[in-house]
């Protein structure tokens, strides 16, 4: 294989390869349940092959995410950026804080738990997403099994475990990774289990949409809730629904849930927190509003974003309106007032908004995947009615051949390796983010770590944002990007602390007498 990926980096893509190829061969043979748990194990390992390329954390904002998430674990209700900041701060500014209330917490505590258990690297910090991704790729199997049939529900978890963009978001290559890879998750689980409900009607479905979206809402605020306004509408555009009092009793139980479980944190960060609280609340609404931190657009920037998110070929938009077109006709009247619900709202919505980022829309990326599968088995059935049939000796093998090398093409086609190669090796230097100026800082921080063992010291002088991967990788009370003045210098003496200063040869005279690292 003609690569630039390292044999270290490939190490975990060829299981991952042969365990997507044995879950086709064994769903063909029938056996559902051991094909799905060949599945997940083969979506497992090509996140933990994501989540391997790049041994620094990327910048932005698995970072800030990371530091956070490693706080946690010592301060599970105290989100903190600077967990000692020694150094005056700014609580609006969120990339050098204390208090760090500028995301909801669901997803860090996930975050804090994988670094428990891996370890303070890289690795540990991206695991959660791993776990989460290969989650939601058994969830789209079920929700395409009870839409259509167990062969749509399959092809279509295949599709999204390979997809290139959601894997992205497990490596922390695109803003803003970790948190939106949970969200799709929790809001992937509503809809499920809004499928459930629709089904059978029972209680426990019921409960779990408003936990799931509840969760929804603790990890990227109040969109998370998008399953209830499409149900609602549902109910709206359903006569025998809409007059029957006891549709919207229901509804209430179940909003209520995830109401109970998402306001605590908001009552709890109200008060313990209130002025960083209220700043991030206000902050957030104005998202919608105003184009925050230069993240603007034209009203085309989240069909454009398409490109970057399912493929920049000009055949992509074609196949994804035709994808939808034949799910939308393959489900019934109900489930498919909800899922175009679904995507119009996220749309008109995002589009709306004046803050625009491209994994805004990252949400419908199942239903698309779902889509996909649905066209795919059509094409499938219809090739097996019209065209085996004159292979009357070995229909059946043929047919599963021709199965597995369709499904095995547009895994490829839809895994983009290339561009994954293009972004975390040095094939393409100027088009692969920096990478090589973030393996040379991760080395430097291996440096520091070596040259400071004591924890009661402060760095300063980083390049700049270093000082934040710098905290997560080593156990140094602070880290700054920064050269202090002679005031800021006494002020971290006075408090105990001992400087070190990253030497960048051009070191003032009142520093050059701390600990000079190189």
């Amino acid at each position: 294989m003609n690569t630039f990926f390292s044999g270290e980096q490939l190490l975990p893509l060829y299981p991952a390869a042969l365990l997507f190829v044995f879950s086709i061969i064994i769903f063909l043979r029938g056996k559902e349940r051991m094909a799905l748990i060949l599945l997940f194990s083969g979506s497992m390992m090509l996140g933990i092959f994501m989540s391997l390329l790049d041994p620094f954390l990327v910048l932005w904002d698995e970072q800030f995410h990371a530091l956070v998430a490693k706080n946690m674990i010592e301060h599970p209700f105290s989100p903190m950026l600077y967990s000692n900041p020694v150094l005056d701060y700014d609580y609006r500014n969120w990339t050098a804080n204390n208090i760090w209330l500028h995301k909801q917490p669901l997803f860090l505590w996930l975050m804090a738990l994988s670094i428990k258990i891996f370890g303070v690297n890289a690795f540990g910090a991206r695991f959660a997403s791993v776990l989460l991704h290969a989650l939601i790729s058994l969830i789209v199997f079920r929700i395409g099994k009870l839409l259509i049939n167990s062969r749509v529900g399959f092809y279509s978890a295949l599709f999204f475990a390979v997809a290139y963009y959601p894997l992205e978001l497990v490596s922390g290559r695109y803003a803003t990774d970790h948190n939106d890879v949970a969200f799709l998750f929790y809001v992937t689980a509503s809809i499920w289990a809004w499928i459930e409900y629709s089904r059978n009607k029972k209680m426990i479905w019921l409960i779990l949409i408003g936990i799931f979206a509840g969760a929804a809402v603790l990890v990227k605020w109040l969109t998370g809730l998008l399953v209830f306004i499409c149900w609602m509408i549902v109910i709206l555009l359903h006569k025998e629904k809409r007059n029957n009092i006891q549709e919207y009793y229901l509804f209430l139980i179940s909003i209520t849930t995830a109401i109970l479980l998402f306001l605590p944190w908001q009552l709890y960060g109200y008060f313990m927190f209130p002025k960083e609280y209220l700043y991030e609340m206000t902050l957030s609404a104005k998202h919608f509003f105003e184009s925050i931190e230069g993240h603007n657009g034209t009203w085309l920037f989240h069909f454009d974003a398409v490109k970057q998110l399912y493929g920049s070929g000009t055949f992509i938009p074609v196949m994804l309106v035709a994808s939808l077109f034949v799910f939308f006709k393959r489900i019934e009247f109900t489930h498919r007032v909800f899922f175009l619900s679904f995507i119009i709202f996220v749309y008109i919505y995002f589009t709306l908004a004046s803050t625009k980022m491209t994994s805004y829309t990252i949400i419908v990326y199942p239903i698309i995947s779902l889509g996909i599968g649905a066209l795919t088995d059509l094409f499938l059935e219809y090739v097996k009615k019209n065209l085996i049939h004159f292979f009357k000796s070995a229909q059946k093998l043929i047919f599963h051949f021709l199965t597995l090398g369709i499904l095995i093409t547009i895994s490829i086609l839809l895994i983009r390796i290339s561009k994954i190669e293009r972004s975390h090796t040095m094939k393409k230097p100027l088009d692969n983010h920096q990478r090589e100026k973030w393996l040379k800082e991760y080395q430097m921080i291996k440096r520091i770590s070596s040259q400071v063992s004591e924890k009661n010291y402060v760095l300063v002088n980083c390049p700049q944002f270093m000082n934040i991967p710098a905290m997560f990788f080593t156990d140094i009370t602070a880290a700054y990007d920064f050269l202090p003045n002679k005031l800021q210098v006494e002020q971290i003496k006075r408090e105990g602390y001992k400087i070190a200063v990253y030497d960048n040869g051009n070191i003032p005279e009142w520093l050059k007498g701390e600990k000079i690292l190189n």
